[in-house]
């Protein structure tokens, strides 16, 4: 890491940490993150978005471990392929007895899960991912949405981003185009592990779906519960 990006990482940090909320690029396209009560809560008033769509954590692997629970060995190996060359959004159980979890304000964990189900975002970018582990260090999780109107798309470049959005975040970070950018607007491609389903057909769908079902046929729509013993 760079010390540039190790600095632009501290600095969006305790922005969030102290109820900010940062615009921040990330591989998927811009995005807003917050850790915060009322900075989760005008995430959803700036993007129009429906109470009942949660949330994404931003999520590394170790990350990962520590807040999900019941996942199978072989999706966890197929997935940390994956996201090596592409992001990805996991729908996995929440681990429950998770200090992490617990430790989350009520009116953030009702944003960022679902029943006893999270979504976790992964290859975020060397930014976002880096704000994740600071965090991390802390107890704590950073949670987020794109930089746009819901429905309408990711977006690229700052100037794309709602000027409602720019004008109002406590931290503005502008790393020019974003990765993706070639691949239009599509969102982040979203696979549900408790039942093997694609829950949105986003970034590198077709790609990312064919390896899910060569993976391991058999074993695709299991249920979670019925492998447990072989979960990490």
């Amino acid at each position: 890491m760079t010390h540039e990006l190790a600095a632009q990482a501290l600095q969006a940090y305790h922005v969030i940490y102290d109820g900010g909320l940062a615009l921040v690029p990330t591989t998927a396209g811009y995005g807003l993150i917050a850790m915060r009560s009322g900075a989760v809560g005008r995430i959803y008033a700036l993007k129009g978005r429906p109470a009942t769509k949660p949330c994404v954590t931003v999520a590394t692997w170790p990350i990962f471990d520590a807040i999900t629970t019941g996942v199978h060995h072989v999706d966890r190996e197929w997935a940390a392929g994956i996201v090596r060359h592409s992001p990805l959004a996991l729908v996995t159980r929440m681990n429950l007895g998770s200090p992490l979890i617990r430790r989350l304000p009520p009116a953030v964990r009702s944003r960022c899960t679902l029943e006893d189900t999270l979504a976790t975002f992964h290859a975020a970018g060397p930014l976002v991912c880096a704000v994740a582990e600071l965090a991390f260090a802390d107890g704590e999780l950073v949670v987020g949405s794109s930089a746009n109107r819901s429905g309408t798309g990711n977006t690229h470049t700052l100037s794309e981003v709602p000027p409602e959005m720019r004008e109002t975040v406590e931290l503005t970070l502008d790393d020019g185009v974003t990765p993706l950018a070639h691949l239009g607007r599509m969102a982040t491609t979203i696979l549900d592990l408790t039942t093997g389903r694609f829950e949105r057909k986003g970034l590198r769908f077709e790609t990312i779906a064919a390896s899910w079902e060569a993976r391991a046929p058999a074993e695709v729509g299991d249920n979670t519960e019925q492998r447990a013993g072989l979960a990490l």
